[in-house]
């Protein structure tokens, strides 16, 4: 898996609640998780939900918990993480009408579509809702904001007084807070 250059690289873990994922920082980028339920109305939305879910595990797009890398330039997992957008921006009919045609030939369709930096603000608009939503839900999590965290990078006196360990989280934080205000961006 290819890795980026710091400082935009950095290993921490991460791990917040989303509408249908969250993004999870990781060594090599931004990872997402699945959440799935937050975001549903009716009983009917949770169980397709559950069957879209399932489904993507079955042709092992995700797996359980759900990763998918989203690094400041690009997506490391962009075939998996757009088969996840078509199948959960699916409604019911459709979702039926690709089981019963694509996964009784045990093809791995739909397939992926290439993901970067310059392609995301040109997808579906369901596709970035999904994204911008879970993407908000994340920055929400967060005690401070970017801005507060890029006033204290730049406050040479009070970041002297914190310690290394301190002081690396906050640099961690800010890049992931940097990332994710990329995507807002790219998906508003």
């Amino acid at each position: 898996m290819e890795k980026e250059a710091p400082p935009h690289n950095h290993p921490t873990t991460y791990s917040s609640p989303g509408p249908c994922f969250a993004w999870v920082f990781k060594q090599d980028g931004w990872f997402c998780r699945p959440f799935l339920l937050l975001g549903t109305k009716s009983e009917a939305e949770r169980q397709l939900v559950l069957e879209q879910w399932d489904c993507l595990c079955h042709m092992e797009m995700v797996g359980e918990e759900g990763a998918f890398v989203i690094g400041w330039e690009r997506v490391f997992t962009e075939e998996e993480l757009s088969v996840a957008l078509k199948l959960l921006s699916m409604s019911a009919e459709e979702f039926k009408a690709f089981k019963e045609q694509d996964l009784g030939t045990g093809e791995r369709s739909p397939s992926g579509l290439a993901l970067s930096k310059a392609t995301i603000p040109g997808l579906k608009a369901s596709w970035k809702q999904l994204i911008f939503n879970a993407t908000l839900l994340t920055l929400q999590s967060y005690s401070l904001d970017l801005k507060e965290e890029e006033e204290t990078l730049q406050n040479l006196q009070a970041y002297s007084k914190l310690s290394r360990r301190e002081q690396h989280a906050l640099q961690v934080r800010y890049g992931q807070k940097r990332i994710l205000h990329q995507l807002l961006q790219l998906c508003g």
